[in-house]
């Protein structure tokens, strides 16, 4: 009964992300390596709402069907890919250090002891 969750969430997943990876248009050369970040999370979400998809239609299937789930099969495959296409589009989000507060031990130092 919970297996069309998954998939749900996933669709929503992408309906949230789609706008943010495709929709952003700005000029700044931070905002285009963050959607084209995005745009590859997207592809990993998308990856992984077939897996899940898949992990639902082949769990329901009778054990003697020739697309029942059994461990390593194409469904597990999906997943693993997901999961590196999501990876690398989080590694390659854009980091910025402009915002920080930049702080000195010098500076504190010197602040105590007077």
């Amino acid at each position: 009964m919970l297996d069309f969750y998954y998939p749900l969430v996933n669709a929503l997943n992408l309906c949230m992300l789609f706008p943010m990876a495709y929709l952003a248009v700005s000029d700044d050369i931070e905002s285009n390596q963050l959607r084209k970040s995005l745009q590859i999370i997207l592809i990993g979400v998308a990856i992984w709402y077939v897996a899940d998809t898949g992990f639902s239609v082949t769990t329901s299937l009778p054990e003697e069907h020739i697309w029942s789930f059994t461990s390593g099969n194409w469904v597990d495959f999906s997943f693993a890919c997901a999961f590196l296409v999501v990876g690398i589009g989080i590694s390659l989000l854009p980091t910025t250090r402009s915002h920080q507060p930049q702080v000195s031990l010098q500076n504190s130092v010197s602040q105590s002891s007077a």
